[in-house]
């Protein structure tokens, strides 16, 4: 979770609280309120019920006022965290297509790579073959037969290259 969404989610948390405190202060003057008139009855209690009404009044419109605004926070944290959500899955789905490109882009060099090599040791066997042929010398034979012998092991190590994608 952001930081933004955690402050939020504090906010609205906060507001929830506020509004609670805000219920409770109001259910304690109700009851005072009604306490009050059950044992009391004097000409002073109308300006204390009036007092007390308008207070009630004052604490409603607080809560009025609160409660949209904890909905609103809370609206405000949820989209946010929806929104980290999102672009944290698109973050992922990007690298793991960048990774399957990647490893695409390797899989075709080396199969590039391999047909190339093929390629290198039919003419490193043609040449071989031909130097045999033509009874050349030994050193020229050795050296032929060195090079097709290296480009056969670069054709085995594409091929164990291959299969590996494949697994």
């Amino acid at each position: 979770m952001s930081k933004d969404n955690t402050i939020a989610s504090a906010r609205a948390d906060q507001l929830r609280s506020r509004e609670t405190q805000l219920t409770q202060a109001k259910d304690f003057l109700r009851e005072y309120q009604s306490i009050y008139f059950v044992n009391w009855q004097t000409e002073e209690t109308a300006f204390i019920n009036k007092a007390i009404d308008s207070a009630l009044f004052d604490i409603n419109a607080a809560i009025n006022q609160l409660s949209p605004m904890s909905d609103h926070e809370k609206t405000i944290a949820m989209q946010k965290k929806r929104s980290d959500e999102a672009a944290e899955k698109a973050r992922k789905r990007d690298e793991e297509t960048v990774k399957r490109t990647s490893e695409q882009l390797r899989a075709n060099q080396i199969r590039s790579d391999l047909e190339a090599a093929k390629a290198n040791s039919n003419n490193q066997k043609r040449k071989l073959d031909s130097l045999i042929k033509a009874m050349g010398d030994q050193a020229s034979i050795m050296l032929a037969y060195n090079a097709y012998s290296a480009s056969l092991q670069r054709v085995d190590e594409l091929q164990k290259a291959v299969s590996n994608l494949a697994k």
